[in-house]
């Protein structure tokens, strides 16, 4: 069943991720899965307000509820026929990925094939369907309080578009609508976007970011078309400056601002129908990601819809107290409603761009499907092609001893980081080789950290951590330590896996560890008699920043590898202001990939009679899956659903945790709103409520807005002034005086322009 015809590409302008609330996530130490776990992110941590007991249940959602909205069943237990339909909806979904990359142009739309609108199966259909009928209803409680602004009403034209009222360019959440630009930039024979004139509706968290945003782009689209201007006269007119007033965005939604009685309402009824669109239980493995997602919405948006769904008792519950988790599901909601909405008004919207992209998260699954595939594939030809067959025949039948792995530094501890965070690249180092099974090239802090407190903190920004400054002296030394390593690989011929290091070695003496091996290092003279500079180190092969190196000799049995892979942090770290561009993310992508095969690396030495035909089981388990974790999820999370990085990553270190740990809790992350109502998710309100101490919001801003709301549901000029007049002459009366009532005149005379031919404007 087929909804949609084509995915489009990822447009930058249309997605802010760095600005919710909120301050980093932490993640927790303690045991980890036999299988393996995995990463994070790192954020600008700030201290908690007030650290939950982690064995506390979430706190009320505003309609004095405790305990989880949702009860989740077992999964399935999967017989060979039900895993053979689950294969071939595997094939499905690759297939589909398939097709629209190559119908996109491949790396130019990178990110765009991900957004896969079709429905496979009438599950999934049916749905959706009812999933934009729960979302409607949502939007006619907001409707029912004159809190939206109509621009399909065909009075809207009357209406002043350039009016502060109806701008988004300040620090509040909007839906609104985006127009044509409002200036000259092509010839109009020559538009690209000739032919899809229709207006889009978007969702910010912060408006002014979102104007930023576009005003940027449209001042990059002026400045093509200014060069490649044919007259003096088109020139002229290309010449300017763009500002927010060009860009035409206009408030649909103030979500910030929000009544009271409107957010409690909304909240309850979303959240009380959200367990209609969850997964029946959590998916632990290939074969449930399939299974559930098959039957419903995407399986990501069941795993978002069920971490808010359930209390912190349970491994991927409380998510409802991140701050922006929810906030940012509402404004998902509200942005699909709203373009539903419009279209079954009849209002012109565009249709190159996929307008609820969160609930289709189906192309980042093919993707992830696919790549898990060509990644097992890729590390069988490759070690094919690198190794000698005899090599390789003895690396096969023997479970190879792995010494303890060598990264770079240790990121050190900030005042207020919460008791039981867990860096990224300790996470993902601990997926293959255990809990503290680690050690560190450099010793001693970096030169640039300030003295620690008593506890060992240091008071520093989160940027100082990840851009440490090292000596002369502790580059020469954690040189020495990446050599020793080598060494006792050459003694013993235990697999040893070393990052590659750059501060020490490029950065500092210029030239890579990988290039020091292969050009200048003499093996161990006491094993390698007296001329060890006739045996060398070699490249077997490269895959994506991992290098594998082996000492051929055979002068005993031992095999002799050592593994010099890139950091893993880059999956995960994101410093303030970074954006989740194109080019971000493919560098995560990169990283993950290698990180993903790294792991088959260390499957495939590590056990005894491996084979090296590459397994494909859809019971493989998700937890230490970093692909799946970051690719399939993390990527949705932050793409199509919006959330920001430092939240997103929540979820990805759940996944990879499986159940030995709630990242979600407040022992493990700075990001849970510690006071406040959860049902409120507008800011101003919150705030209002927290200053004042009233039940609701009576701003005289607020009331106007909805008497021009309400003014824009008239259907015609005339009905429209009998509204005006109606409310302007009750305001009058509940202020109590003449004067009160001309100002109020005078205000709604600036927020609506209303022109009468021949007539003027009304006054």
């Amino acid at each position: 069943l087929a909804h949609g015809s084509s995915a489009n590409c990822w447009d930058e302008t249309d997605d802010e991720y760095d600005d919710e609330e909120g301050v980093p996530p932490s993640a927790q130490k303690g045991q980890l899965l036999e299988y393996g776990r995995d990463a994070v992110d790192e954020g600008d941590l700030k201290p908690a307000a007030n650290p939950e007991n982690e064995t506390e249940r979430n706190e009320p959602d505003g309609a004095g509820r405790k305990g989880p909205r949702h009860v989740p069943g077992r999964a399935p237990k999967y017989d060979d026929e039900t895993l053979q339909s689950l294969e071939v909806y595997e094939q499905a979904l690759i297939d589909g990925h398939t097709g629209r990359h190559e119908r996109l142009g491949g790396l130019g739309c990178r990110f765009g094939v991900l957004y896969d609108d079709s429905f496979y199966t009438s599950e999934q259909k049916a749905a959706y369907d009812k999933m934009i009928d729960m979302f409607l209803k949502a939007l006619a409680i907001i409707d029912g309080n004159n809190e939206i602004a109509d621009w399909s009403s065909p009075v809207a034209h009357y209406f002043n578009a350039l009016h502060e009222a109806f701008s988004v360019d300040d620090g509040n959440g909007y839906i609104y609508i985006n127009g044509k630009a409002s200036i000259y930039v092509y010839p109009e024979e020559d538009d690209p976007d000739d032919g899809d004139d229709g207006d889009k509706v978007g969702g910010a968290s912060v408006g002014s970011t979102r104007t930023v945003g576009y005003v940027k782009k449209l001042q990059k689209k002026l400045l093509k078309a200014w060069k490649a201007a044919k007259t003096p006269e088109e020139r002229a007119k290309l010449k300017r400056k763009i500002t927010a007033v060009d860009v035409a965005l206009k408030k649909v939604i103030d979500f910030d601002n929000l009544l009271e009685e409107t957010q409690r309402k909304f909240n309850e009824y979303v959240m009380s129908r959200l367990s209609e669109f969850t997964c029946d239980f959590f998916p632990t493995t290939i074969a449930d990601l399939l299974y559930l997602d098959r039957q419903g919405v995407s399986v990501q948006a069941q795993v978002y819809f069920y971490s808010l769904l359930m209390d912190l008792d349970d491994p991927m519950g409380g998510a409802d107290a991140i701050k922006g988790y929810k906030r940012r599901l509402f404004l998902n909601i509200l942005e699909t409603a709203v373009t539903a909405w419009l279209r079954r008004k009849g209002h012109k919207l565009r249709n190159s761009s996929c307008l609820d992209e969160w609930l289709h998260g189906r192309g980042f699954l093919g993707r992830g499907l696919k790549k898990r595939r060509s990644i097992k594939s890729d590390f069988v030809n490759h070690m094919r092609a690198g190794f000698r067959p005899a090599v390789l025949d003895r690396i096969g039948k023997q479970k190879m001893t792995v010494d303890v792995v060598m990264t770079s530094w240790d990121v050190p501890p900030i005042i207020g980081q919460p008791e039981m965070f867990r860096h990224g690249k300790v996470m993902v180092t601990e997926i293959e080789h255990g809990v503290g099974n680690y050690e560190n090239a450099f010793t001693t802090p970096a030169s640039n950290l300030p003295d620690p407190d008593e506890d060992g903190c240091y008071n520093v920004k989160n940027e100082l951590r990840y851009d440490p400054k090292f000596t002369d002296e502790q580059c020469r030394v954690a040189r020495e330590r990446n050599i020793a390593k080598v060494r006792v690989c050459e003694r013993t011929g235990v697999l040893t896996s070393i990052d590659k290091n750059d501060k020490a070695w490029l950065d500092n003496c210029g030239t890579t560890f990988v290039d020091y091996l292969t050009k200048t290092h003499v093996p161990d003279p006491t094993v390698f008699g007296e001329q060890p500079s006739s045996f060398k180190w070699a490249v077997a092969f490269n895959y994506k920043g991992i290098y594998m190196m082996e000492l051929e000799y055979d002068g005993d049995d031992l095999i002799r590898v050592v593994v010099i892979f890139c950091p893993w942090c880059n999956m995960f770290f994101s410093k303030v202001g970074t954006k989740a561009s194109a080019e971000r993310l493919a560098s995560m992508e990169f990283t993950t990939d290698s990180a993903q095969f790294y792991h088959e690396i260390m499957r495939y030495f590590g056990t005894e009679n491996a084979s090296l035909e590459p397994s494909t089981s859809l019971l493989e388990p998700i937890a230490g899956n970093v692909l799946v974790a970051v690719e399939v999820f993390q990527f949705y999370n932050m793409i199509a659903a919006h959330l920001e990085m430092k939240v997103s990553v929540l979820t990805t270190k759940n996944l990879l945790e499986g159940s030995n740990a709630n990242h979600f809790g407040p022992l493990h992350n700075n990001m849970r709103r510690t006071s406040g109502d959860l049902a409120l998710t507008g800011r101003s309100a919150r705030n209002h409520i927290s200053k004042v101490l009233v039940t609701c919001l009576t701003f005289d801003r607020m009331r106007m807005q909805s008497i021009v709301n309400a003014m824009m549901k008239a259907t015609s000029r005339t009905e429209m002034v009998q509204i005006a007049v109606s409310a302007v002459k009750m305001e009058g009366r509940k202020s109590g005086g003449d004067k009160d009532k001309d100002a109020k005149k005078e205000d709604a005379q600036q927020l609506c322009e209303v022109r009468f031919q021949g007539t003027g404007s009304l006054r």
